[in-house]
């Protein structure tokens, strides 16, 4: 039995087919799926957007733990603090500039992100709609109920399933968002990709 959702790699390697597509009985328009894939890229272009580049980020959090770490070793020394600025004054210095620069690096963040606040809630709100005009299209009942299907991509070999990890390593999982209903025929899992039907004669 091949898994539902699941994407076999057995024979290429390069396959992004799912499993389960002759089950798909009412699929959603493309000009839908491409509306929603665009608010999608719009949304994580304004969160990349919202917070200061990944090298400031590095340099604000490098410079927060160092101020830290340097005010935490000198509460914790028994010397007086004329000694210890004596003994390392590059030291308290260094931490004075890199307190300032994290701080500093924080608030230009914050900002950032209180900037794109009102953006991304629109945003948000744009794609919640598109994802309300698909159920709409699909004509899924207010009955039905969410549920989580875990795609995954694998091979086979003598008949069994073989998970197929990436670098990290871990499994090649994605979670795929469901609408679960059912009538006296078929039961129904509906996602912004369309409606599959199963008869339940099938599933006794």
């Amino acid at each position: 039995m091949k898994p539902f959702l699941g994407i076999d790699l057995t024979t290429n390697s390069k396959n992004e087919q799912t499993i389960g597509n002759e089950f798909l009985i009412k699929k959603t328009p493309t000009e839908l799926t491409q509306k929603i894939q665009m608010q999608a890229n719009k949304m994580d272009t304004t969160m990349h957007k919202s917070h200061i580049s990944s090298v400031l980020q590095f340099f604000q959090y490098g410079s927060i733990a160092f101020f830290f770490i340097t005010i935490s070793a000198t509460l914790r020394s028994e010397l007086s603090f004329a000694e210890k600025y004596h003994n390392a004054p590059w030291l308290y210095w260094s931490a004075t500039i890199c307190g300032i620069i994290g701080f500093t690096l924080s608030i230009l963040d914050k900002r950032k992100r209180n900037q794109s606040l009102p953006s991304s809630e629109r945003l948000l709100i744009e794609f919640r709609n598109n994802i309300n005009d698909i159920y709409k299209f699909l004509s899924i009942p207010d009955s039905a109920e969410e549920i989580d299907i875990l795609s995954f991509t694998y091979t086979t070999k003598n008949g069994k399933v073989k998970l197929v990890k990436n670098i990290l390593p871990v499994y090649q999982f994605s979670n795929c968002i469901f609408k679960i209903y059912s009538d006296t025929n078929n039961l129904y899992l509906t996602c912004l990709k369309g409606t599959y039907a199963f008869p339940l004669s099938s599933q006794i």
